[in-house]
C-alpha cells in the first residue's frame, strides 16, 4: 500500500473524529510501514466502516489494521469451531461481518437472540459446527438444473392413493410448489 493511500484515510478519519491521529508526514510514514501488507481496498473499507458508524473515539491504528485483515481475510476457509469463535465475537463486536455460511448457520439455529439465551451452549455449539461442516463440504447446485425436467414419466406418475389420482408436477411446478411450502412454513413458524 502506498502512502497516498495511507494519507487518504488518516485524512478522512480526522476530518470525522477531531481526535483522529494528525496526518502529518511523521504519521503518515508510521502508519504505511505498519499497514504496507495490507490490501489498498481492505484498509480504505475498514477507514470507511469506522467514518460511517462513528463514535466517541477514532480508532487506533491497530483496529483499523484488525478490521482491514477481516476484510482481506487469510484466503483459507475458516473451521467451525473458528466459525463459532467469530460469530460470538459478533456479538460483543459489531464490526465484526460474518461469510454467508455464518449467517446462514446463525439464521437457521433461531438467531442471535435465540443463542445469547440459549441455556444450552454446548449443544448449540455441536449443532453450529455440524451444520458448518455440512455447508461447507456441501457442492454448490445450480437450482435450475436440480431437477430433471420430468421427475417421473406420465404414465408412471398416476397412482391411486385412498381412491383420489395423483398430479404429475414437472419441474418447474416441483420447484414452485416446494418454494411456496418454505415460504408457508417460514411464515408460519417464522425465525425464532
Amino acid at each position: 500500500m502506498e502512502k497516498s493511500h495511507v494519507l487518504q484515510g488518516m485524512v478522512m478519519l480526522r476530518a470525522v473524529y477531531p481526535n483522529a491521529t494528525d496526518p502529518n508526514e511523521i504519521n503518515a510514514q508510521i502508519w504505511t510501514t505498519l499497514l504496507s501488507d495490507l490490501k489498498t481496498d481492505c484498509y480504505l473499507r475498514a477507514i470507511e466502516y469506522f467514518c460511517k458508524t462513528g463514535g466517541q473515539f477514532a480508532p487506533s491504528l491497530g483496529q483499523v489494521r484488525q478490521l482491514a485483515l477481516r476484510y482481506q481475510g487469510t484466503g483459507r476457509q475458516r473451521t467451525a469451531m473458528e466459525a463459532w469463535g467469530r460469530v460470538w465475537e459478533r456479538f460483543r463486536d459489531r464490526s465484526v461481518e460474518l461469510t454467508d455460511i455464518e449467517k446462514q448457520c446463525l439464521k437457521t439455529l433461531g438467531g442471535e437472540w435465540t443463542l445469547r439465551n440459549s441455556v444450552n451452549s454446548n449443544r448449540d455449539r455441536a449443532d453450529f459446527c455440524k451444520l458448518y461442516d455440512d455447508l461447507i463440504s456441501r457442492p454448490a447446485v445450480d437450482d435450475s438444473k436440480a431437477l430433471p425436467e420430468h421427475t417421473v414419466p406420465p404414465e408412471q406418475a398416476v397412482h391411486y392413493s385412498g381412491g383420489e389420482e395423483s398430479q404429475h408436477y414437472t419441474a418447474d411446478e416441483t420447484r414452485a410448489l416446494c418454494r411456496s411450502v418454505i415460504a408457508s412454513l417460514d411464515d408460519r413458524f417464522g425465525n425464532r
